[in-house]
């Protein structure tokens, strides 16, 4: 890899006029080497979660040795100094500076409750660079802690505004006095703030969070929007284009759709903001106001109202042609950016983007070991399903292959999970692995997919083990029909809703597969009922989500059994691989067991590996690479690639 310094250059289109910062490409056929080891790829980034402050005089990052994770506070002007280090215990979900000086830091652990059960705790930590002191921040040991909403520099002091469990608390960031703010409604609610942390608006729900409404400003009873969902419903994004104006949208199940402005004055809505791609807005640090959306699906882009900020987005990307990057931080002034690169010959790279100075500067690199001849190439390939449905899907071929070199390959179908996930466009450290072994890897965006929209996502309700199954064994047989794989050497290996699309493969469907390796899978649908029942409530939003989307009445629905992998045991013909967390909150470890109990009790093979105080995240270094290096010796096993 090689860096460039960005020149001033104008670029064909482009008004701001960045030069080309390139990556060693791969020849088109080059040597094979011997691959990094597995360890390289199951590792933890080295960084990770970059975050300007908001002057862009300091960064914030997180190193990732073994199981240690470390934050270092450094200085971007003068001397460039290390401010602070920093060492975590927790398992770290995200970061932001309230200015120069102080920068939250939000944990998550999983704590032993001296039950059969376990549960997620969040903490917040804040970190003073005036004093020197880290100091864990919460107002009580039930509230639930999230990073800050909103900060407000008033009468020489400085707050930070939260919003969880249905408060909005102001805390004092030097003194760590709270005061609650405001209390929503029956189940949660959210609230709009202005800049100077008042309620432009706020939002309710009730009968269980099936019926939601938004409301003006505090007390004000005037309704600008309601409705009533059995899956998802209305939420608040913040405000508008105008300080007068609050963003409304549906969301099903993270799933955002119909992005509309509402006029606080007049209570009219504007037509939807965003229509053909998943989109989520992007705020002004300053005024709060909209300044444009993070852009999802196969687009996965930055898009900015202003057009002379877009255009030197479009720059930024353009220096780093052939390569995907998003834009990770910015300062509070747009004049400084940090953007994450990936892509063909590049296992990720940061960098800092001075606007002002036009220059890129390099950060830090994700993986370090693996270097670029050693990353294989991946891009989206279109096919068709049995029944016409256009649909994509993610291809990798192994380092040193392209795809007109490539021919009949042994293949790995690695679906994901959710079912709502879905695959980025870039490096994928797992995906990746498997590759390095020799394997082209398939990653299907079956319908049912989030990330293209809500029509999309719908489509694969009540499709478990039907559609949504054929679509991912029907992207196979697209890669066959083009010759590059080798129809009679194929493994599935999938995670969570990607665990329960491998086992489906070899007990719904048979003779596609010589292996199968699952992990923190639902397989029996009608158990995961009963088990998100009794931990959220009959009718709470989590049980309706997965009624819908397995298309079951009830509990004891005879249907999910038709499609439920550990009810059909005794068609399973191949090897079978599972692994699960212990602590898993997500998808009890009771579904692996039971799916294990099921093969050995029809005589089957199987092989089962728990993760010892692991997640349905797989967020341990450690513990990633053990997971990572059972499947794939477990694939190299049965479906070797030589």
């Amino acid at each position: 890899m090689r860096f460039m310094a960005l020149g001033t250059v104008c670029l064909s289109l482009l008004s701001f006029g960045f030069g080309a910062v390139a990556a060693d490409a791969p020849s088109p056929v080059s040597q094979v080497k011997v691959p990094p080891p597995i360890s390289v790829y199951g590792s933890l980034p080295a960084v990770e979660r970059l975050a300007l402050s908001p002057s862009g005089q300091r960064l914030a990052l997180f190193l990732n040795k073994g199981d240690q994770k470390v934050v270092v506070l450094r200085r971007l002007d003068g001397d460039k100094a290390v401010i602070k280090t920093v060492q975590l215990n927790d398992r770290v979900g995200g970061a932001q500076w309230a200015d120069d000086e102080h920068l939250f830091v939000f944990t998550h652990r999983t704590l032993d409750t001296g039950t059969d059960r376990v549960r997620e705790a969040n903490f917040l930590y804040l970190i003073n660079l005036k004093t020197g002191a880290t100091t864990q921040v919460a107002p009580d040991a039930d509230f639930y802690a999230r990073l800050p909403e909103l900060v407000v520099h008033k009468d020489g002091r400085l707050f930070g505004y939260f919003q969880g469990d249905r408060y909005l608390i102001r805390e004092d960031l030097d003194s760590l006095a709270w005061t609650v703010l405001a209390k929503a409604g029956e189940d949660q609610g959210d609230f709009v703030l202005t800049p100077q942390g008042d309620i432009s608006a706020r939002m309710e729900f009730s009968d269980h969070g099936k019926k939601w409404k938004i409301l003006k400003g505090l007390g004000d009873p005037t309704v600008l929007a309601q409705g009533e969902a059995e899956v998802g419903g209305g939420v608040v994004l913040g405000l508008g284009r105008t300080a007068n104006t609050v963003l409304v949208a549906i969301n099903e199940n993270g799933a955002l759709s119909d992005i509309r402005e509402y006029d606080l004055s007049t209570g009219k809505a504007s037509a939807p903001l965003v229509e053909g791609v998943e989109a989520s807005p992007i705020h002004n640090a300053s005024n709060r106001l909209l300044e444009g959306f993070n852009l999802d699906g196969f687009v996965e882009d930055v898009y900015f109202l202003d057009q002379a900020l877009q255009s030197k987005w479009e720059s930024v990307k353009a220096a780093f042609k052939g390569q995907k990057v998003r834009l990770a931080s910015r300062d509070k002034a747009n004049l400084k950016w940090i953007v994450w690169v990936s892509g063909p010959g590049d296992s990720g790279h940061y960098f800092l983007i001075d606007l002002g100075a036009r220059q890129a500067i390099p950060l830090g690199a994700r993986y370090p070991d693996i270097p670029s001849d050693q990353v294989g190439r991946f891009d989206w390939v279109d096919y068709k399903a049995k029944d016409g449905k256009a649909l994509k899907a993610l291809v990798t071929l192994p380092p040193g292959l392209t795809f007109d070199s490539v021919r009949s390959r042994p293949a790995i179908v690695l679906p994901h999970g959710g079912p709502q996930g879905r695959d980025y466009f870039g490096f994928d450290w797992w995906a990746q692995a498997l590759a390095s072994r020799g394997y082209v890897v398939i990653q299907p965006q079956f319908r049912g997919s989030g990330g293209y929209g809500q029509a999309f996502e719908r489509e694969g309700w009540g499709q478990w083990g039907r559609l949504m199954q054929t679509d991912v064994s029907d992207a196979l047989k697209a890669m066959v029909d083009k010759g590059w794989v080798d129809a009679g050497r194929v493994c599935i290996v999938g995670w969570s809703y990607g665990g329960y699309a491998t086992m489906a493969g070899v007990t719904l469907q048979n003779g596609i597969y010589r292996c199968a390796a699952a992990g923190a899978g639902v397989y029996d649908l009608n158990a995961m009922l009963v088990w998100t029942r009794e931990r959220t409530g009959k009718l709470s939003g989590t049980q309706r989500y997965w009624k819908t989307s397995m298309a079951l009445k009830s509990e004891s629905d005879p249907a999910g059994i038709l499609v439920s992998p550990a009810k059909n045991a005794a068609n399973v013909t191949v090897p079978v691989l599972l692994i699960h967390g212990r602590q898993d909150t997500t998808v009890p470890i009771e579904q692996s067991e039971e799916m294990a109990s099921a093969l050995r009790s029809a005589g089957k093979h199987v092989e089962y590996v728990v993760l010892e105080n692991e997640t349905h995240h797989i967020e341990t270094g450690s513990l990633r690479i053990k997971m990572l290096e059972a499947m794939i010796g477990f694939v190299l096993k049965y479906n070797p690639p030589n």
